[in-house]
């Protein structure tokens, strides 16, 4: 059996990022995180990952990624920084972040979905305190280890 539910959420999600991206937010977006850092790449950083920790959390990690890589690269280009810098951080933010909630990744829509089916509802509540304190901690991690590495 196919969950349609599911897979119109995805859909929707990606329609949503891609007419984001379309209209120039992006790009908007990119000279505002440019704004914030004061020109320090340092701070560009951190609030690409854990930024996108906050975000990917409610937003499908996939189509964020596609919209932040953008972002990153205009970013990168505004501050002379190293785009393999803002991309990995934003990544790693991203895709951990998707692990808050089940929500922020397609695997979680999906074991959600399957584990309701088996008659196991699993609650916003029960995800987020199994989610939060792993993503804290392994994103903490990376951010440490590669801010060193790529500066």
């Amino acid at each position: 059996a196919l969950d349609w539910g599911t897979g119109f959420f995805i859909i929707g999600i990606f329609v949503v990022v891609g007419a984001l991206t379309e209209v120039g937010l992006v790009d908007v977006f990119a000279r505002a995180l440019a704004g914030a850092s004061g020109g320090s790449v340092l701070v560009a950083y951190t609030l690409l990952v854990w930024g996108s920790v906050a975000g990917s959390a409610f937003i499908d990690n996939v189509p964020f990624v596609a919209a932040m890589l953008p972002v990153c690269a205009g970013l990168a280009a505004r501050l002379g920084a190293p785009v393999e810098l803002l991309a990995f951080g934003m990544v790693v933010g991203a895709s951990v972040g998707g692990n808050i909630t089940p929500i922020g990744a397609s695997a979680n829509i999906v074991a959600v979905g399957i584990a309701r089916r088996e008659g196991d509802a699993v609650s916003f509540g029960r995800f987020l305190a199994i989610g939060l304190p792993f993503t804290l901690l392994s994103t903490g991690i990376v951010y440490l280890l590669l801010w060193p590495l790529w500066r």
